[in-house]
């Protein structure tokens, strides 16, 4: 099984929540997302599945995780755990695992995780949610684009225009090539 991250975060702040939702609203980056986590495995804990639009619940064409303490949660199409190690117990060998929030479960799995799929996002959003702190020693940029879309802009405040940097990191710890093309053409970025 292969571990990485997804997320978009303030380039400045490392904020990727305020009151349980995403500060920004970028299109372009949401069918980033879509296209790289679909047919796959994507874990998150509870706030972060809350906090996705009830007609987006479960993840459509994926499997979704839930790692939560609240004994009593259940939700239909929702695998649910209470502790991280109990998810090793639920995946196969070769499965593609993506990470998707909030902090405390992108805190857990960071050390395990090959590939981090970071936004950049050019806002100075506030929050009460932050991306931990990495080293790029230990996840060194493999690739990246710059990514700025007209429709992306929301109304974008001061400071703000809602452009962003998607960029790979990859752990020192894996040697593996990174196929930049099919990336690109899983994202469908020109």
């Amino acid at each position: 099984m292969t571990f990485s991250i997804v997320v978009a975060f303030g380039q400045k702040t490392r904020v990727i929540g305020k009151d349980g939702d995403i500060p920004w609203n970028i299109p372009s980056d949401m069918k980033n997302f879509s296209r790289l986590t679909t047919g796959h495995t994507v874990v998150m804990g509870r706030k972060t599945y809350e906090s996705i639009p009830k007609k987006y619940r479960p993840l459509p064409k994926r499997r979704n995780i839930v790692l939560t303490r609240n004994e009593g949660w259940r939700e239909d199409g929702v695998e649910v755990v209470r502790e991280m190690i109990d998810i090793f117990e639920l995946l196969e060998p070769g499965e593609q695992v993506f990470v998707i929030g909030g902090e405390s479960v992108y805190r857990l799995f960071l050390p395990l995780c090959k590939y981090l799929y970071i936004s950049y996002i050019n806002s100075l959003a506030e929050g009460d949610t932050f991306f931990p702190e990495f080293s790029n020693e230990d996840f060194p940029i493999i690739y990246h684009v710059h990514i700025g879309h007209e429709d992306d802009l929301d109304k974008p405040r001061e400071g703000d225009d809602h452009t962003y940097i998607l960029t790979v990191h990859q752990s020192k710890d894996f040697k593996e090539k990174f196929d930049s093309e099919a990336f690109r053409n899983t994202l469908k970025i020109v």
